[in-house]
């Protein structure tokens, strides 16, 4: 399976740092946002290189704060049509204007989303980990976002991953503290990590929803660890993230709370 490498981008993420203060966002949620931009402003911008290379009418990027990947988009392709939906805009007030998005407020767990639209593009990076309510019924109505010929991107931590067993074994955790993760509901607003999955269960709940997976890649951040690189190298199943990139099935739809036969 391949394996794909990016790069810290320092110069994006100068750019989104320039622009954060313009945001209107409280203290807390800017340094959160410079924080995010941080770690994960190389792999928005190349996500945003990765999703271009098929044409682009009409994209929406679901879990929009701090707005990083609308923005890597929104530079790659200037003329690009995109609605960000996010459980509370309002934390971030100005970004909307400022980046030339359109803005939903909804919990995609829970909201349904304006009927009728779709989008030949849904973008659905680094949230899969965060859903704690409806994991099945929302991946439905993600499906139900689609075009008949849309496809859904889709980026997650590697629940298999070397960085997943290195804190398994030298720190007795199953993934990010718990407390910093569930904290977030109400420091930040919005739910943090709740399970980190593997390959295997992450394509177990795209088919049952009703999507065909068209590509499975496994992803790694170069960074100074070289041994981790290398590990990387030899067992792709050992990088850091999973990246999928799924069409909807000619399966009929799931009902999700029925749960399988």
């Amino acid at each position: 399976m391949p394996l794909e490498i990016y790069r810290h981008s320092p110069q994006f993420a100068a750019q989104f740092w320039a622009l954060l203060p313009q945001f209107g966002a409280t203290p807390e949620l800017t340094q959160w946002a410079e924080r995010y931009a941080k770690f994960h402003a190389g792999r928005c911008y190349w996500d945003a290189q990765f999703v271009a290379r098929d044409p682009i009418r009409r994209c929406l990027n679901i879990g929009g704060a701090p707005y990083l990947f609308e923005l890597a988009l929104k530079k790659t392709i200037p003329k690009a049509d995109i609605t960000s939906v996010d459980i509370n805009p309002e934390r971030f007030p100005r970004a909307g204007s400022l980046i030339g998005i359109r803005r939903i407020a909804a919990n995609i767990e829970t909201d349904s989303l304006p009927a009728g639209e779709t989008f030949d593009l849904v973008v659905f990076t680094e949230i899969f980990e965060h859903l704690r309510i409806d994991l099945l019924g929302t991946m439905v109505r993600v499906r139900n976002l689609l075009t008949d010929d849309g496809r859904l991107y889709l980026t997650t931590p590697n629940g298999q991953g070397f960085s997943a067993w290195r804190k398994r074994l030298l720190r007795g955790r199953t993934g990010p503290s718990v407390v910093d993760e569930w904290s977030k509901l109400t420091r930040l607003g919005h739910m943090g990590h709740v399970r980190e999955y593997s390959l295997t269960e992450i394509r177990e709940v795209l088919t049952y929803c009703g999507f065909a997976i068209e590509d499975a890649r496994f992803r790694v951040r170069r960074r100074t660890w070289p041994e981790r690189d290398l590990i990387a190298r030899i067992k792709p199943g050992l990088a850091d993230e999973i990246l999928i990139v799924a069409r909807k099935s000619s399966m009929p739809e799931p009902n999700p709370k029925n749960g399988p036969s």
